[in-house]
């Protein structure tokens, strides 16, 4: 399975980053989520941030599965 990994925006902490250090900014705005499920057969990762809520489904593009077969292809 090739693509990208949904990540999590976090916006609390760019609230704290502008307010007292602008810089950390372009480094913890983005983490995972604590739960993911890959189905390797239909080529879907299922995430979600607290263990009740309901599972997202996410599909890479074509686009994306061909840019991350050729830079593990280097």
């Amino acid at each position: 399975m090739y693509g990208l990994m949904p990540l999590k925006f976090n916006s609390g902490y760019l609230v704290a980053d502008i307010l007292f250090f602008a810089p950390a900014a372009f480094y913890n705005l983005r983490e995972v989520y604590p739960f993911y499920e890959f189905d390797v057969a239909q080529g879907v990762v299922r995430y979600k941030k607290k263990e009740s809520d309901q599972w997202t489904s996410y599909k890479p593009t074509a686009a994306e599965v061909e840019r991350a077969q050729a830079y593990f292809a280097e």
